[in-house]
């Protein structure tokens, strides 16, 4: 064999090894890429490359690629990545199952992972009035994997009223996440940073009232809410109620008998009932505006069991003294509270005697005469 066809020969060998070693070298660095990771995590690189709130696009912005997270440290970490991927495209490849790592393994690493980049985790959060790392031994217990921030299932397990109010009574509030208000741990933000002064009159301590920003609409009044704050929603009408029709209760802070916004106390909280079976729908039977509890209003059908309660005598002489006024309400004849009827108004002139029938009869619960002395 010529010599020149020697030196082709080994020529061509030279140039294949040398592809062969370059598409070696390039497909084995191409299992590092970012694209190649597309190709199982389809759904991981579409947040990786949209902005949006994930951890994938954040890191994307810092120019931190999948393989800088995922392998360990130093160009040992590489190339032991590098076999796992390897061992997994087998697997991939035969259909088996490639066995899972010891829990303990995985929370390890993804720790040592992590502080490659956030050696200074400690140190940027020390000074908060609340640490969220003190004492941590996983960054995966708050920070899940690929999603930003935490879920509310993450929060929960140490904040569990918090939570708990939030899904019960959070109202439009429980449809956001934890993270929506409390971007960073420890973080509390502003009411008025989304509802500007939403009541009038320039309302801008929110929590005076709404004490539990987890259930807003449980308005719970604190001590430092005077009535005066209460006219600048209620007033006129109930203010001008208390100065014309003044009692008792105009002299009370509104906070006393409503502790809770829109709902009050029964009565029988302060005040005995006419009799022990009372209720507060007895109550609101006859009284039927609290800012004027003297105003007395009832309906015909009122029991008389209730007016009982203060008219003790004249109930007892009407059962004692079977009469025909006996089987009557008290309100058939009393229709508003202290009005007295004539006899005359049901019964005419009776006797021809148009006035004076308390000569004989001593009251109308007592239709029997008087003791001749």
């Amino acid at each position: 064999m010529a010599l020149s066809t020697r030196i082709t020969i080994v020529i061509l060998i030279a140039i294949m090894a040398l592809i062969v070693v370059f598409s070696a070298t390039e497909g084995w660095n191409f299992v590092t890429k970012t694209e190649f990771c597309e190709m199982c995590h389809g759904i991981e690189y579409e947040k990786y490359i949209t902005p949006g709130d994930s951890l994938d696009f954040l890191h994307n912005e810092h120019g931190i690629t999948c393989t800088q997270c995922h392998e360990e440290t130093g160009s040992l970490g590489t190339v032991l990545f590098k076999k796992e991927i390897g061992k997994m495209l087998i697997y991939d490849v035969t259909g088996l199952d490639a066995p899972p790592a010891p829990e303990e393994v995985v929370t390890l690493e993804n720790k040592l992972r992590c502080l490659k980049c956030h050696e200074d985790y400690i140190s940027r959060t020390s000074r908060r009035l609340i640490n969220p790392h003190e004492d941590v031994t996983d960054c995966n217990s708050c920070h899940k994997g690929h999603e930003r921030g935490m879920s509310e299932q993450t929060c929960g397990e140490c904040h569990v009223k918090p939570v708990a109010s939030l899904n019960l009574e959070g109202g439009k509030h429980s449809k956001k996440g934890c993270a929506f208000c409390h971007p960073q741990h420890g973080y509390k933000p502003k009411c008025t940073d989304c509802h500007g002064v939403y009541h009038p009159s320039g309302f801008e301590d929110c929590s005076q009232c709404h004490i539990n920003a987890h259930a807003p609409r449980d308005i719970e009044f604190s001590s430092l809410v005077s009535e005066n704050e209460c006219a600048k929603c209620h007033s006129p009408v109930i203010e001008t109620t208390f100065e014309t029709k003044p009692t008792r209760h105009a002299e009370l802070d509104c906070t006393l008998c409503h502790p809770v916004h829109g709902d009050w106390l029964d009565c029988t909280s302060c005040h005995k009932g006419h009799d022990e079976t009372m209720t507060q729908q007895d109550c609101k039977q006859c009284h039927l505006q609290g800012h004027i509890p003297t105003q007395v209003d009832y309906p015909a059908d009122t029991p008389s069991t209730l007016c009982a309660g203060c008219h003790e005598e004249n109930a007892r002489h009407l059962i004692e003294k079977v009469t025909g006024h006996t089987n009557k309400n008290c309100a058939y004849c009393h229709p508003q509270h202290g009005h007295i009827p004539s006899c005359t108004t049901c019964h005419g002139s009776k006797h021809g005697m148009s006035s004076g029938c308390t000569t004989c009869h001593q009251s109308a619960h007592n239709l029997g005469f008087p003791e001749v002395k």
